[in-house]
């Protein structure tokens, strides 16, 4: 999931340098910024639950919001961002550079 919501983040930032206007470039740098500041927290998130389970089968986590509720409560609090809610650093990173694209005017 971190992957690929990292390709689907990059592509954001890919378009919005190609659109060669300062918005878009605007939104290229505050994405590659939010993405430095996201993905670590989701790979410490990852990291963890792994080392305290040893393994990395959904099913065999067997309900971790119950055994650990206060970890579920923050790694949902710390995964948000990266979904592109309104409001959160993924959507705001994201937002100028798909602007551009949407420009009447430009070829």
């Amino acid at each position: 999931m971190i992957a690929y919501s990292s390709v689907s983040h990059m592509g954001f930032c890919l378009l919005g340098m190609s659109a060669f206007t300062q918005q878009g470039i605007d939104g290229a740098v505050l994405n590659l910024w939010t993405h430095g500041l996201i993905s670590p927290m989701l790979f410490l998130i990852v990291g963890v639950i792994y080392d305290r389970t040893h393994h990395r089968n959904i099913e065999g986590f067997g309900g971790l919001a119950k055994q650990v509720p206060e970890y579920a409560a923050c790694s949902a609090w710390r995964s948000s961002p990266r979904s592109a809610s309104r409001g959160c650093a993924g959507s705001s990173a994201s937002s100028p550079s798909s602007s551009v694209r949407s420009r009447p005017g430009r070829p």
